[in-house]
């Protein structure tokens, strides 16, 4: 795709983004293992990717990975676990009205009730004080 072509598609920078996941050549086969094992483990010692003897190193599992490439895959299987999304959809159609009591003066007239109207899809807001 020209330069310009993905200028004139989005509105903002896209940035980069990796088209598939980077392979793991070293640690990859026991990312399900090390899942298992924080599933497993208290929530306090989740944190802690290094086992309770101290070495990276479990012979019974056969890997032979650094502390960085462990500890690096714990920490993404934990926040991956915790990472929440909802999406937040605002329809054209749609707004959000509110009605309230604030002391204002307006044109020199103080004013009690307010009426608030917001329309996200188009982030738009009226506010009329009654």
């Amino acid at each position: 795709m020209g330069d310009i072509k993905k200028i004139l598609k989005y509105s903002e920078p896209p940035g980069y983004r990796l088209k598939e996941p980077r392979p793991k050549p070293k640690i990859g086969p026991y990312l399900e293992r090390i899942a298992q094992i924080i599933e497993e483990t208290s929530p306090c010692r989740r944190s802690n990717a290094t086992p309770p003897n101290g070495s990276t190193t479990d012979p019974r599992d056969g890997l032979r990975g650094k502390y960085t490439q462990v500890k690096t895959a714990v920490e993404e299987l934990v926040r991956i676990k915790q990472e929440v999304f909802m999406p937040l959809i605002h329809r054209p159609e749609r707004a959000q009205v509110d009605f309230g009591y604030a002391l204002a003066k307006i044109s020199g007239v103080m004013r009690g009730r307010v009426f608030v109207m917001v329309l996200p899809y188009s982030d738009v807001f009226f506010c009329d004080g009654l």
